[in-house]
């Protein structure tokens, strides 16, 4: 089933934002250069982006933010928003306008959509739709912030055996 979500090209826009963000998460061998993390968890390991850019999106130059951390969420990342606890956290970044972070579970997308559509639907971060796309075992949950005009996304992706996790969080 196909729910088509009311922002129209938003998910495409976040993919785009945050592949570049994947991207920086496997070293040459396509190994994972992260480590399992937690919100909390203790010594965090700060990088620069070897190549921060620009991600071109429609004739429009989006920056990359140079501020991306390995293994943890970047400072400032909401604190009530639901993280799924068997993912890895990759890499993360903020934008100036969003938080991205890039995760990886070997748990079954189906479970980790359910963990995302549960846990949204008890927070101020409520789903507005569900959007079934074009792009193979590719799901993106679209949610508003309950009291902001903000918005953002969880997109959940099905790769190689693995269960990806792209989150697009508004700042508070």
């Amino acid at each position: 089933m196909r729910i088509r979500d009311s922002v129209g090209v938003l998910p495409l826009l976040l993919l785009a934002l945050a592949l570049p963000l994947l991207a920086l998460a496997c070293d040459g061998d396509g190994g994972s250069t992260g480590g399992t993390a937690s919100p909390s968890s203790g010594s965090p390991v700060a990088s620069a982006s070897p190549s921060p850019g620009t991600v071109d999106i429609g004739g429009t130059a989006v920056p990359i933010s140079t501020a991306v951390v390995t293994g943890r969420l970047p400072d400032g990342f909401p604190e009530d928003f639901p993280i799924f606890s068997e993912a890895e956290i990759l890499r993360a970044a903020f934008t100036g306008e969003r938080f991205l972070v890039g995760m990886t579970t070997d748990t079954p997308r189906a479970d980790v959509l359910a963990f995302y559509e549960g846990a949204l639907a008890e927070t101020r971060w409520q789903v507005g739709s569900k959007d079934e796309t074009s792009l193979p075992d590719t799901t993106f949950l679209i949610f508003k912030v309950a009291e902001t005009s903000g918005q953002g996304s969880v997109g959940v992706a099905e790769l190689e055996g693995k269960t990806n996790i792209v989150l697009s969080v508004p700042p508070d």
